[in-house]
């Protein structure tokens, strides 16, 4: 192959010029050329197949030099240069080809049928009643008029359908989407009797479309609400539904990819997100909130994923969008309330915590700990109500609090994708790219307001249980803080509470399974 000959060649001159380097008194010109003609009038596999059967009986000074540690080092950094070059020019190659290939895609008759019904949503009740017609004639006569068939109609006419014009037909044969009566009908100097181009394409379309009208109205009750889950009607009906989910599912398993359906993958984080979602007020000075921070480089998804909480009605604090910050702003001659104490008894998104100054980290603290927070600047004086669901994110873990970030029941590191993760996330996004996902997050966020009016009971029994197996994990784990222990209570009632039902010991056995398989990668305190 001559790329790989003349990539092997630069090789070749790259050691004679090492040499040279080391042996100053080489006329390298003389050498090098002895050396490429050696090289190039013989065949060999490699570069280093030339250095040990010829260099090493014609030079063996190069060779010499070219055999020690410290060069075989080099020589082994060069070869990886070489087939490096080999594979980012192969690779540049391959994408030459696909970009210039080009392949023309036909627009489907469904696509089409989505497309006519965005710009103009009359055209979806017309195509409706067309579709309809065509399926009545199908199930009276079997079909359209054909040879030997002289009693089936020709197709349907203008008239037939009530609101449709001409002008209507024309525009949808130009579409594609109704046949050229010349072609699939009946046309004569009096009469047009038309035909889709294909019943099954059209019913596909309509589906689409009526899917895609679904999830958007589901986006719009979603950004509309006062608070978290406020504004959120559930039904009869819906509860229900919920009941018969919960008979044939578990909660996490079914309900965790609605925690932001637009994001593919990440099931640990989307996982504990839920389980937040799940807990609820503290009671009896127990704390039952269940907090989450995911943490890791730009571009991981943490942001998105967490979101979820501010498209339920949850608030957010950033650095870039808030000037009052996590607690108060006493500047003033009123106080101004901040993100935790405006969304009490709710829950807030805080994004990028590790940006937030040590004053905020500390009033999160307090929230996240006490449900409440202590003011005091100059003549106020008050203790702010604060029981909120912390759900945050973070860059730099390390600019932390280490006593803040120990009240985080789940601290889950987000990294990014593999090759094949990020195929899956391109195919996501073509799929979905300028269309609504909200029906599953809608109808999570129902479900939640929902559970969320059950208090899980610990029944005794359950109670004695439990402190056998929190015994074995002592011993097993070696976990000793209290925080941590409390965790296990507070994520296996919220776990019963998704699933609307009192504890029981699987409950307690999935929030060590949790706990276990969503472990931070960092100490904590």
């Amino acid at each position: 192959m001559k790329l790989n000959q003349t990539l092997s060649e630069k090789v070749v001159t790259r050691w004679v010029h090492g040499f040279a380097e080391q042996f100053p008194d080489t006329d390298v010109d003389q050498l090098l050329g002895q050396v490429l003609d050696d090289y190039i009038h013989q065949d060999f596999d490699s570069p280093s197949d030339f250095m040990e059967n010829i260099v090493k009986d014609r030079y063996p000074d190069l060779f010499d030099w070219w055999s020690r540690k410290d060069q075989k080092d080099y020589q082994l950094r060069a070869e990886e240069e070489h087939y490096e070059d080999i594979e980012r020019q192969e690779r540049s190659r391959g994408l030459s080809k696909l970009i210039d290939s080009k392949p023309e895609v036909e627009e489907s008759i469904a696509d089409g049928v989505v497309r006519v019904c965005e710009k103009n949503i009359l055209y979806f009740d017309l195509l409706r009643e067309v579709a309809d017609r065509e399926d009545a004639v199908l199930e009276r006569f079997g079909g359209f008029h054909e040879e030997g068939f002289p009693a089936r109609p020709f197709g349907w006419e203008v008239k037939d359908i009530e609101g449709l014009q001409p002008g209507h037909v024309s525009y949808l044969i130009k579409m594609g989407i109704v046949a050229d009566p010349e072609v699939k009908g009946y046309k004569s100097n009096k009469y047009r009797h038309y035909q889709l181009e294909s019943l099954d394409e059209t019913r596909e379309g309509l589906k689409r479309f009526a899917e895609i009208q679904k999830e958007k109205k589901a986006q719009e009750k979603l950004w509309n609400k006062g608070g978290f889950l406020q504004g959120i009607e559930v039904t009869e009906e819906d509860v229900e539904r919920f009941k018969t989910i919960l008979q044939e599912n578990d909660a996490i398993e079914y309900w965790h990819p609605a925690i932001a359906p637009k994001i593919v993958g990440m099931r640990e984080q989307k996982i504990a997100i839920l389980i937040s979602c799940g807990s609820t007020e503290d009671k009896y000075e127990n704390k039952n909130r269940v907090h989450t921070l995911l943490y890791g480089k730009p571009e991981t998804g943490k942001s998105k994923v967490d979101n979820v909480i501010v498209k339920l009605g949850g608030g957010k604090a950033s650095l870039r969008s808030s000037q009052v910050g996590l607690t108060a702003d006493c500047s003033g001659s009123d106080m101004t309330l901040g993100t935790l104490p405006r969304n009490h008894k709710g829950a807030c998104f805080i994004d990028e915590l590790d940006k937030f100054s040590g004053q905020d980290q500390s009033g999160c603290l307090d929230a996240m700990e006490e449900g409440e927070i202590p003011i005091a600047v100059g003549k106020i004086q008050t203790i702010l109500p604060a029981q909120t669901i912390v759900v945050a994110t973070a860059n730099d873990i390390d600019k932390i609090k280490p006593e803040l970030l120990s009240r985080f029941d789940f601290v889950v590191r987000c990294d990014l994708p593999s090759m094949r993760e990020a195929q899956e996330i391109s195919d996501d996004m073509w799929e979905y790219w300028n269309l609504p996902k909200g029906v599953e997050t809608l109808e999570l966020a129902k479900f939640l307001k929902w559970v969320r009016t059950r208090d899980p009971e610990l029944p005794n029994a359950v109670r004695q249980k439990a402190k056998d197996i929190s015994r074995q994990y002592i011993m097993y784990s070696r976990e000793t803080r209290p925080r941590r222990l409390e965790r296990i209570i507070r994520i296996a009632l919220a776990i019963a509470r998704l699933n609307y039902r009192d504890c029981s010991i699987q409950d307690v056995n999935r929030a060590l399974e949790f706990i276990n398989e969503i472990k931070p990668q960092v100490s904590e305190t």
